[in-house]
C-alpha cells in the first residue's frame, strides 16, 4: 500500500486488506486513485473521516455477490468507533441478513464512486451519508442499493447511466427531496422509491426526468414512482420553453431544477 499524508487528506494508490496506520485516525478525506481491490477493514481506524472517493464499491473488479459489494466492508465488522459508529447490515444476493454487521464512522457524509456498478445492497443502511456523486463510468444501480439511507439529501446520477432497475433501490431515502433522472436511463424497477418504514409516511419526492417526453420509456416498470399503495411521488418532464399551463414540466434556474 502506497500512501501520502497532506494535512487531513489521505491519497492512496492502492488498498489491500492491511489497515491504515493508527496515525491516520484523524484523516477527514480519503481518495483511492487506483486499486485492484478494497481491503476488508482497511479504514477501520479512520474515526474522523468525512469524505471518501472510491474507484468502485465493494471488494474489486469481477466480484459480484454478497459482502463484496457493500460500502461498509472497508471499515470492517469490529465495533471500533464507540459512540461514533453507525451499524450497517450486510446483504446477500437473495436476502437481507443481520450478519455480519459493518461499523462505519457516523462522520462519513460524502461519497464519490468513480466507476463500476452500484450492486445489490451497496449502501444499504448507511444512514449517516448525506451526499453521493456517481461518475460517468457508473453504469447501473442495483436492488436495494441505497435502501435505508435515511440521511441521504442529494445524489448526482451520471448522464450515461442506463438503469435503475434494482427493486427498491432508493427505498426509505426519506431525506431525499428531489432526484434528476438522466435521459440515458431507460429502465427503473418497481418500487424504486418505495416507503417501507413508518418514517416514510410523509415522504414526498420530486422526480425530474431529463427527457422532454411525457411518455415514459417501456422500461419504467409499473409502480416505479410509488411510495406506497396510496401515494405516488411526483415526476416532471424537462422543457426549456415555458408551457402554456403550469404543472408537469421543469427547467433549470441558476443550475437548480425548478418546476414551471
Amino acid at each position: 500500500m502506497v500512501c501520502m499524508f497532506l494535512l487531513h487528506l489521505l491519497f492512496l494508490s492502492s488498498c489491500d486488506d492491511s489497515s491504515i496506520p493508527v496515525s491516520a485516525a484523524r484523516i477527514e478525506a480519503i481518495r483511492i486513485v487506483n486499486t485492484c481491490k478494497n481491503g476488508s477493514g482497511a479504514f477501520g481506524g479512520c474515526a474522523e473521516i468525512r469524505e471518501i472517493t472510491l474507484p468502485f464499491v465493494g471488494k474489486g473488479s469481477g466480484f459480484d455477490s454478497g459482502d463484496k459489494y457493500h460500502f461498509g466492508r472497508i471499515f470492517g465488522t469490529n465495533q471500533k468507533f464507540s459512540d461514533k459508529a453507525e451499524k450497517t447490515e450486510q446483504t446477500s444476493s437473495n436476502s437481507v441478513s443481520a450478519s455480519p454487521k459493518y461499523w462505519i464512522p457516523a462522520s462519513v457524509k460524502q461519497v464519490r464512486v468513480m466507476g463500476g456498478e452500484i450492486g445489490f445492497g451497496a449502501f444499504n443502511g448507511c444512514g449517516c451519508i448525506e451526499s453521493v456523486m456517481l461518475d460517468d463510468d457508473v453504469s447501473s444501480i442495483g436492488q436495494w442499493a441505497f435502501h435505508g439511507c435515511i440521511g441521504l439529501k442529494s445524489i448526482a446520477l451520471p448522464s450515461s447511466i442506463a438503469s435503475l432497475a434494482g427493486y427498491q433501490c432508493f427505498a426509505d431515502c426519506i431525506s431525499l427531496e428531489s432526484i434528476i433522472i438522466p435521459e440515458s436511463c431507460a429502465q427503473i424497477g418497481s418500487g424504486a422509491f418505495a416507503g417501507l418504514s413508518a418514517l416514510a409516511s410523509s415522504w414526498a419526492l420530486d422526480i425530474f426526468l431529463k427527457s422532454s417526453s411525457n411518455t415514459l420509456p417501456p422500461g419504467f416498470e409499473s409502480g416505479w414512482n410509488r411510495r406506497d399503495s396510496s401515494f405516488e411521488h411526483r415526476y416532471y418532464a424537462y422543457s426549456e420553453s415555458e408551457p402554456v399551463s403550469t404543472g408537469g414540466l421543469w427547467h433549470y434556474v441558476d443550475g437548480k431544477p425548478t418546476i414551471w
